[in-house]
């Protein structure tokens, strides 16, 4: 991986932007921001694996990686886990509050977010093993290659609809007619 944290800085805060999240163009220090990637650097080398491989060690790295971003001024835990995902897309599933304390009922910070990824393996491990027994011989690739995404990003896209409740009226709606 060869970041160089200083240019990050603009390609991060539009994306941030785009997702709505609009105080970290205003709030959040170049330097600082910069400075917190470079330092996870050797964090981020050693979670190349997919969310699926993840275990106890890379958690706990996960974990670090976390703190680390989310302790720059500006950054929460919903930007935090955007930066990271787009940091690492195989490994870190982006959040927000609806989707930590709705759908996997865990606080937003450093702690919340490891028993977030926990959960977001199982659910990810559960699924692939039914795709299994449907016959398909290797579900990650098949899945990643038909969306053109990683798990980690397809299994955000899921949480976001599903905790959106003006989503959930619109389906409701839409099947009684």
């Amino acid at each position: 991986m060869d970041v160089d944290p200083a240019k990050a800085y603009a390609y991060l805060i539009r994306f941030l932007e785009l997702w709505g999240v609009r105080r970290a163009a205003v709030n959040v220090s170049p330097e600082e921001l910069s400075s917190k990637i470079a330092e996870i650097k050797p964090i981020l080398m050693r979670l190349s694996v997919s969310i699926l491989e993840a275990n106890s060690e890379a958690l706990n790295d996960a974990k670090e990686a976390f703190q680390r971003i989310s302790s720059v001024r500006g950054i929460g835990a919903t930007s935090a886990s955007k930066i990271l995902h787009l940091l690492r897309p195989r490994f870190f599933v982006m959040w927000d509050k609806e989707i930590a304390e709705k759908k996997y009922h865990v606080a937003m910070n450093a702690d919340g977010y490891v028993e977030f990824l926990k959960k977001c393996q199982s659910e990810l491990k559960a699924l692939l093993a039914k795709y299994k027994e449907l016959g398909i011989k290797d579900p990650e690739s098949w899945l990643t290659r038909k969306y053109g995404k990683p798990l980690a990003k397809l299994l955000d896209e899921y949480n976001w609809l599903l905790t959106r409740p003006w989503l959930q009226r619109i389906l409701a709606l839409n099947c009684t007619h």
